[in-house]
């Protein structure tokens, strides 16, 4: 038979989901795939759970960490073993609908594109409520894009998902730019498709919802470290473009739009916070935006926009905090 799609499930201490996300993919209505799971080094029962479900269908593999190495190197290694024309990347703690392999591996042949994005919903931990999350057709129009063009839409951060999971990328494509990231760097995945979207691909989109990705790691942290996690990712994802020669000010713009937004949001959650105070708020916007490039902005306009932001989204941002705590 031959290999379409190579599934690669990266895995550390997951033993409570592993094999809901491993049986999600035993259940696809297309059948050419392989299943590799790489096992990061886990401590619990994450691979006695693999190897048990391994030894009941040759289409799944396991690759072993002997040391933890993190979720960009556990990717890459999936990527090296792989054999399939495309690669699907899929977390441990989520799951796809039974038709989704055949929906994405239809449309990279019908479109030969090297890509394809589809459309995904997010799930309490607890509940399984589906909310909406990505709805392609709400950012796409054409049937097909050159990656290089919406490489600025992925930067900006307004609405172009920037996730490497729940879509189908042609393996030799990445195998050309996958390179790791260290350990403990939260934004691997933006890291990966600007390499991906430089390289001038073909995207391709899907609307149905295919991807079920659970809440709850990212709402552990922080506004404030939060802020962080996203100016370092503006200084990483700054020095890749300039590696790629491709710091143009069209993309210095757009990536300062999204440090801009990102800081919008954290702020917009300090303020959302009954125990954050507005002077205590607009005290730490001062004090972190010296180290941004957006030297046109005063502390009280990012509060402004910030208090916006949270008037807009206020009822959906209340129901998320509250979901990803079930």
């Amino acid at each position: 038979m031959k290999t379409i799609v190579s599934v690669i499930i990266p895995a550390f201490n997951e033993q409570k989901n592993i094999a809901r996300a491993i049986k999600s993919v035993l259940a696809q209505s297309f059948p050419d795939f392989e299943l590799i799971v790489v096992d990061d080094a886990s401590t619990d029962g994450t691979l006695a759970t693999v190897e048990s479900l391994a030894a009941t269908d040759s289409r799944i593999s396991v690759i072993v960490h002997d040391t933890n190495h993190g979720l960009s190197q556990s990717r890459l290694n999936g990527v090296k073993a792989a054999q399939g024309e495309y690669v699907f990347f899929l977390d441990a703690d989520d799951t796809i609908t039974p038709n989704a392999l055949e929906l994405l591996t239809n449309k990279a042949y019908s479109t030969q594109c090297d890509i394809i994005i589809a459309g995904a919903q997010r799930v309490s931990r607890r509940l399984h409520i589906p909310i909406p999350f990505l709805i392609p057709s709400r950012i796409l129009t054409n049937d097909c894009y050159s990656t290089a063009s919406l490489l600025p839409l992925m930067l900006d951060k307004t609405s172009f998902p920037l996730n490497a999971w729940g879509r189908l990328y042609r393996r030799t494509l990445l195998a050309d730019q996958f390179t790791c990231a260290e350990k403990n760097f939260m934004g691997e995945d933006m890291i990966l498709n600007i390499r991906v979207f430089a390289a001038d691909a073909r995207l391709a989109w899907i609307d149905n919802n295919i991807y079920m990705w659970t809440m709850g790691g990212g709402s552990s942290h922080s506004p404030q470290q939060l802020w962080l996690h996203n100016l370092d990712l503006y200084h990483r994802c700054r020095e890749v473009l300039g590696q790629l020669n491709m710091l143009t000010p069209h993309h210095q713009s757009a990536l300062d739009n999204g440090l801009k937004n990102d800081f919008i949001t954290s702020t917009a959650r300090m303020l959302g916070n009954p125990l954050k105070s507005r002077t205590k708020t607009l005290e730490w916007v001062g004090q972190q935006l010296p180290h941004t490039p957006l030297n046109d902005l005063t502390p009280g306009d990012i509060v402004t926009e910030a208090r916006r932001h949270l008037s807009r989204h206020c009822r959906f941002y209340l129901a998320v905090q509250l979901l990803s705590r079930l």
